[in-house]
C-alpha cells in the first residue's frame, strides 16, 4: 500500500487472475527472476537481434472446455499496426512457442504449426510452418523461418500457432499464460477452436484476465526499438493529508534492446507535479522487469484525486514505449470517521486449504470483531449464493482467497502457520485505524414474515464534496450452517488453528455465509451523482429471505466508491424477533451477570445497536442484541 502504511503481503486486487467461463486452470508453477531476452549484435552490418513479447515468464496453463478430439486449437497474440510501424524493416526470424502442463507435469502437446496472418478472420496466412515439441513443461521451443518475414507495418498482425487436440491430451494445460493481467485493449491472449478440419468461427481475448500467451518471435535488423520503458503496474498510497509528499512503488518492463541505466518518472497528483531522475542501482537489461521507488505530492484535497504517472526519458532519449502511462487514484484529506472493514472470503466445502481461512475469519471474529465485519462467498457447493457469483469473477482467482474493503487481498493457505494469520490481520486492523474513512453508513430494518422479506434503510453521509459516483450495496449473511469441510491440513504437521489434528473430511458449523447481494459493486442510482458533503442520504430496499434457512441472519449494509471499487464503510445489524431480559435457546438460558453475558456452554453472539459484535465479556452498561440457538433478544447491561 506504498510507503504510507506497513501491511505485509498485501497484493491490490480488482485486476485479479481468474478462470473465465469456458476455460480451466492447470497447476502453476514458481515465480521466477525475470529472465532477459536474447540479444544480440552482429557489428559487420550493424544489425541486431532480440525477443519481442507480450509475456513475462510463465505462471500457469489453462486448458478449454468443449474441446475433444479431433478439433483445433488456436491461440495467438496481436501485434498492432501501432507497434509494427514502430518495427518495419526488421524481420521476424524465428517463432518461440513455450510448452504447456499437464497433471503428469509434463507437455502432452507434440507439434504444433506456427504461423503469421494479417487476419484471424479468415485462414489465410503469411507463414505456416511446423514444430516438434518437447515434453518438458514451460520450455521454450524455437521455429525458425526458412524464410525472414519482413514487418512492413501499417496493419496488424497475428502471431500464434495451432495444433490438432487429441485423446491423449487429456489433463493438458496448454494455453501457457504469466497471470499479468492487461487493460483488456491488449490482445496478448487469443483463442479459438473449431472442429476437424475447419477454423475458428470466432477468436476471443482473454489476456485482461489470464496475462498474456507465453509466446514471443525473434526479431532481427537494424532499426530495433532501443529506449523502451513499459509501465506495468503501481502501487498506491490509499490515504494522504493535504500538503503529504509520497512514495510509491513503480513496476517497470524494459522492452528495447539497449540496457536502461536512468528513467524520468513524472507523477501528477491532482494538479501537483513532481518529476524524478532516477539511477537504477543496477543496469536493467533486455527484456527485464523491475520495481522502483519513486515520489509524489498533494497540494488540495479531495476523494480519488486522480494521478497520472508517465516515463518521458530513459537513458536521457525519449521513451519508445506506447505503454508509458499509468492512472490511478488516492483520497486526500484530513480526518474522516473510523473504519469497519469488511472481509470477504471466498471459500468452498470441497476446498482442501480453506480451513485456512476459517482459522483466520475466526480468530477476527473472536479477538477483532470492533474492527471486521466477514462475509463467506461459497462458491460450487450448496451453499453457493449465485448473486455473489458476479463478484467472484472480478476478484477471485484461486481458493481460499481474502479480500479487504475490495482493495487488497491474499491467500490465506501462503500463509505457514496460523500464527502468520493472526499477525496479518492485526496488521491489517492496525493499518485501517490509520486510514480514516470520508463517509459512514447507518443500516435499520426490520422483518416482514408475511412476504418473505427483510425491509432495510440505508442512511449515509460524506465528509467531503464529490462528484465521484457512489453506491449503496446489501448483502445477507447466515450463522449456524451444517456442513462438511474437506481439510488438506489434516496430519500435515502445519500450525492451522487445530485442523492439522482432525480428519480429512470434518463436519463443521459454517457461519457469516453469504446468502444475498444486492448491487454490485452497489444499486445503481441509490447515491446522486453530486455528493453534498453533511447530507444525509437514505435510500430502501427490501430483501428476499428465500435463501435463508434459520431466523439466525445479519444484514450488511456498505458504501462503494464507483470509480475505484473500494469499500469505503460498512455496518451490519442482526434482527429482533423479541424484547426480553433473557432469552433460552434449545435449553441453554441466557442471562447477565456483572456485564458477562451468561450462556450455559451456548454460542452466542453480541451486538451493539448499531451493529458492532462485541465480546460477550467486560460489557459498559447499556443496551445489545444476543443471538443464540436460532432466537434473538434485546438485553440491557446494568
Amino acid at each position: 500500500a506504498g510507503s504510507a502504511f506497513a501491511v505485509p503481503s498485501l497484493q491490490k486486487v480488482g485486476n485479479a487472475v481468474r478462470t473465465p467461463e469456458g476455460l480451466v486452470a492447470g497447476p502453476r508453477v514458481e515465480k521466477k527472476a525475470s529472465t532477459a531476452a536474447r540479444v544480440k549484435a552482429n557489428a559487420a552490418d550493424g544489425t541486431q537481434t532480440m525477443d519481442w513479447s507480450y509475456a513475462g515468464d510463465p505462471q500457469t496453463a489453462y486448458s478449454l472446455k468443449g474441446v475433444s478430439s479431433g478439433m483445433a486449437v488456436y491461440l495467438a497474440f496481436k501485434l498492432p499496426a501501432e507497434t509494427a510501424s514502430k518495427l518495419a524493416g526488421n524481420k521476424i526470424t524465428a517463432i518461440n512457442v513455450t510448452s504447456g502442463s499437464s497433471n503428469k507435469n509434463t507437455n502432452l502437446v507434440k507439434k504444433v504449426f506456427p504461423f503469421i496472418s494479417k487476419d484471424l478472420s479468415a485462414e489465410e496466412y503469411e507463414y505456416k510452418g511446423s514444430m516438434s515439441m518437447g515434453t518438458k513443461e514451460f520450455t521454450v521451443n524455437t521455429h525458425t523461418l526458412e524464410t525472414p518475414y519482413e514487418i512492413k507495418g501499417g496493419e496488424d498482425l497475428y502471431i500464434g500457432y495451432y495444433f490438432g487436440y487429441l485423446s491423449t491430451m487429456s489433463g493438458a494445460g496448454y494455453m501457457p499464460v504469466d497471470g499479468i493481467p492487461t487493460d483488456g485493449s491488449t490482445e496478448s491472449c487469443i483463442f479459438g477452436f473449431s472442429k476437424m478440419n475447419g477454423y475458428p468461427e470466432n477468436f476471443e481475448n482473454v489476456s485482461n484476465e489470464v496475462g498474456s500467451l507465453c509466446l514471443s518471435v525473434t526479431l532481427e535488423g537494424n532499426n530495433l526499438p532501443q529506449n523502451v520503458i513499459d509501465i506495468t503496474g503501481s502501487v498506491l498510497p490509499l490515504y494522504l493529508k493535504p500538503g503529504d509528499k509520497y512514495t510509491y512503488s513503480l513496476s517497470i518492463w524494459n522492452r528495447g534492446v539497449a540496457e536502461v541505466k536512468t528513467v524520468s518518472v513524472s507523477t501528477l497528483t491532482g494538479n501537483a507535479t513532481e518529476t524524478s531522475e532516477i539511477t537504477l542501482d543496477k543496469a536493467l537489461a533486455p527484456g527485464q522487469r523491475a520495481d522502483i521507488e519513486t515520489y509524489g505530492s498533494t497540494n488540495g484535497s479531495g476523494i480519488s484525486v486522480p494521478v497520472t504517472i508517465s516515463i518521458n526519458k530513459v537513458n536521457g532519449q525519449d521513451n519508445e514505449s506506447t505503454a508509458n502511462r499509468a492512472e490511478g487514484y488516492i483520497n486526500v484529506y484530513p480526518e474522516g470517521y473510523p473504519h469497519k472493514i469488511l472481509m470477504e472470503e471466498a471459500t468452498g466445502t470441497w476446498c482442501g486449504y480453506c480451513p485456512a481461512g476459517m482459522t483466520m475469519m475466526d480468530y477476527i471474529k473472536k479477538n477483532l470483531a470492533d474492527d471486521f465485519i466477514i462475509i463467506a462467498a461459497h462458491y460450487n457447493d450448496t451453499m453457493q449464493c449465485d448473486s455473489y457469483m458476479p463478484f467472484m469473477n472480478t476478484y477471485v482467482g484461486g481458493f481460499p482467497f481474502a479480500i479487504f474493503n475490495r482493495t487488497f487481498g491474499m491467500t490465506p493457505s501462503y500463509m505457514q502457520s496460523d500464527t502468520e494469520l493472526y499477525d496479518y490481520s492485526k496488521s491489517m486492523a492496525a493499518f485501517y485505524k490509520e486510514y480514516p474513512a470520508y463517509a459512514k453508513i447507518d443500516l435499520t430494518g426490520s422483518v416482514d414474515e408475511s412476504k418473505g422479506v427483510v425491509d432495510v434503510t440505508a442512511k449515509g453521509s460524506f465528509l467531503y464534496d464529490t462528484e465521484v459516483p457512489h453506491y449503496f450495496s446489501y448483502a445477507i449473511v447466515e450463522d449456524g450452517i451444517e456442513g462438511m469441510q474437506t481439510n488438506g491440513y489434516s496430519g500435515s504437521g502445519i500450525q492451522m488453528g487445530g485442523w492439522q489434528n482432525r480428519p480429512g473430511k470434518v463436519k463443521v458449523q459454517y457461519e457469516d455465509v453469504a446468502r444475498e447481494l444486492v448491487g454490485f459493486p452497489g444499486v445503481e442510482n441509490s447515491l446522486p451523482a453530486k455528493i453534498t458533503a453533511n447530507t444525509e442520504y437514505e435510500h430502501s430496499v427490501s430483501i428476499p429471505l428465500k435463501n435463508v434457512d434459520t431466523k439466525n441472519f445479519r444484514v450488511i449494509g456498505f458504501l462503494t466508491n464507483g470509480a475505484t471499487g473500494e469499500v469505503v464503510n460498512s455496518v451490519e445489524i442482526p434482527f429482533e424477533w423479541s424484547s426480553v431480559d433473557s432469552i433460552e435457546g434449545d435449553g441453554n438460558a441466557i442471562s447477565v451477570e456483572n456485564g458477562n453475558i451468561i450462556a450455559n456452554g451456548a454460542d452466542v453472539k453480541v451486538f451493539t445497536l448499531d451493529g458492532r459484535r462485541v465480546a460477550s465479556n467486560g460489557l459498559s452498561n447499556g443496551i445489545y442484541i444476543v443471538v443464540c440457538d436460532g432466537k434473538a433478544a434485546k438485553i440491557a447491561v446494568k
